[in-house]
């Protein structure tokens, strides 16, 4: 079994935000591959539009390579194009073996063109683009817990991620871009249960308020509508429960100074 997933986002100056997967999953020797756009609508519900995938559709990035995606859907073609203000981050070590996570791009300039039908026009903002790679399938039968989440602020950008295993184990990695254009600087993760809020003080900024965008199952009906995909994926990760929040971050000087979005991933197991 290999899963691979390219994740891009970009949160637009008003708080929507649209969420970009490109994924492909191997398993006995056939591939199934997924493309989907998470929409976020500052003053509206959450949508999924999944696209027909292509072979033109890499779920890998070099750092620092922009990316530049179209997505063939039901209501017509989005482009999702970031290029890089600040580039990547290698954790210097695993969390398990078989178990890859990396930052692509820790802060984008981004772009989403919007097909004719949702009004044409492209949105603008800041985002992120990562990558995670799991080979072993018994890897999700220790995993109990997985906190994840970036803060652009008005001129650094802080990501974090802690996996916490079944066996006491806890993995945790943090890196800050002081400036756009500067190499990440790897650190520690500031200790806490609220970890977004931790993380974003220790770069200077505080939450000024938070928004819940996604609360429900990791692999729901509305990622995955083939049924026979959706079960085989579900049999492999397990049960989940996710909740995804976008958080408005202001610092001294800067009162809006940027935007979060970090979530936390429960694994049931029997």
């Amino acid at each position: 079994m290999v899963f691979d997933k390219l994740y891009a986002d970009l949160v637009a100056p008003d708080g929507s935000v649209y969420v970009l997967y490109l994924a492909s999953f191997d398993l006995f020797g056939g591939r199934l591959r997924f493309a989907e756009l998470e929409t976020y609508p500052a003053d509206g519900r959450r949508r999924v539009y999944t696209a027909r995938p292509s072979a033109s559709h890499r779920t890998t990035l070099a750092s620092d390579e922009p990316l530049d995606v179209a997505l063939e859907t039901s209501v017509g073609q989005f482009r999702f194009r970031s290029t890089p203000l600040n580039g990547g981050f290698v954790p210097p070590d695993t969390a398990r073996s078989g178990l890859e996570w990396r930052v692509c791009m820790g802060r984008t300039q981004a772009r989403l063109e919007l097909p004719p039908a949702l009004g044409g026009g492209s949105v603008g903002g800041t985002g992120y683009v990562d990558h995670l790679r799991v080979e072993q399938p018994t890897l999700r039968r220790g995993l109990r817990t997985l906190d994840w989440g970036r803060a652009h602020l008005s001129s650094s950008t802080v990501v974090w991620t802690r996996l916490r295993f079944s066996d006491g184990d806890v993995w945790d990695q943090f890196a800050r871009w002081t400036a756009l254009g500067t190499p990440a600087e790897p650190g520690p993760l500031s200790p806490s249960e609220d970890l977004a809020l931790a993380q974003i003080e220790t770069a200077g900024g505080t939450i000024a308020s938070e928004r819940v965008l996604h609360e429900g199952g990791a692999i729901d009906r509305s990622r995955l509508p083939v049924a026979p995909v959706r079960w085989l994926l579900k049999a492999a990760a397990g049960r989940t429960h996710q909740r995804r929040y976008l958080t408005r971050i202001s610092e001294p000087g800067h009162p809006g100074a940027g935007w979060g979005i970090h979530e936390s991933v429960s694994f049931e197991h029997a």
